[in-house]
């Protein structure tokens, strides 16, 4: 069940100054996972027989959470030297607003090459996932061994 901001919070004196920016800090950590959008809600106040209230609109800007996972989940595959061999991985975006500017770059040793396609994406929505193909061509003089290719994904405000 996705969690949701209460449409009313009542906050009561009862010893001291009433505790409204914990009680607020509270209700939005307890809540982290809403989506992104406007709501409104309505404060009420309590003070013995003093009363207040007023409606309140709450911004939920929400963040993006990349995920990059290779083939079968694997962290591993097989090339051949001097040939392109093309590895289908897919981006996940877990967080509550859409990724922007997704954009994808990777680290291999001296003389390979690595290419994506698409290349880079305008943006990935909340829950949303995308196929991108991965090429890597190891160089033409690379021996039978293990060799690490760092693949990655950033986007406004947020990398993997």
């Amino acid at each position: 069940m996705a969690p949701q901001l209460p449409e009313t919070i009542e906050l009561r004196q009862d010893r001291g100054p009433v505790p409204y920016r914990q009680a607020l800090d509270a209700m939005t950590a307890r809540n982290a996972g809403i989506a992104a959008g406007k709501y409104p809600i309505a404060l009420k106040v309590l003070a013995g027989k003093l009363a207040a209230s007023t409606e309140l609109g709450l911004e939920i800007t929400g963040s993006p959470t990349l995920s990059l996972s290779g083939p079968q989940q694997r962290l591993s595959g097989e090339a051949t030297a001097g040939q392109a061999t093309t590895f289908p991985f897919t981006i996940s975006n877990t967080g509550s607003a859409p990724a922007q500017n997704v954009k994808f770059s990777a680290s291999a040793p001296s003389d390979w090459t690595v290419s994506f396609d698409p290349d880079s994406m305008e943006a990935l929505a909340p829950n949303g996932s995308q196929q991108v193909n991965v090429k890597i061509t190891p160089s033409d003089k690379a021996i039978a061994g293990d060799y690490v290719v760092n693949v990655s994904a950033s986007g406004s405000g947020v990398s993997q």
